[in-house]
């Protein structure tokens, strides 16, 4: 799919990530993930408390979905590095 694809071509900041939630590092990865269908996308700051304590859930979220085979990608921007 052009997830994975956008994933393999460097626009994802951590590839190999274990989770499914699908790291985006840039507004031409965002702009390319938006394009390949439904996509929740996570802004958040590695030192917020609140993204710290979201971070757990949204993992949960991306695996169910992945299971479920649904068509919706879970995704985040991590806006110290965007």
């Amino acid at each position: 799919s052009s997830r994975t694809e956008s994933a393999s071509k460097g626009e994802s900041t951590k590839p190999d990530m274990p989770s499914k939630v699908l790291p985006i590092a840039n507004a031409k990865g965002l702009e390319a993930m938006l394009q390949g269908g439904p996509t929740f996308v996570k802004f958040f700051a590695p030192w917020c408390g609140h993204c710290k304590k979201l971070a757990p859930t949204w993992i949960q979220l991306a695996d169910k979905a992945r299971q479920e085979g649904s068509n919706v990608t879970i995704a985040e921007v991590d806006c110290t590095e965007a």
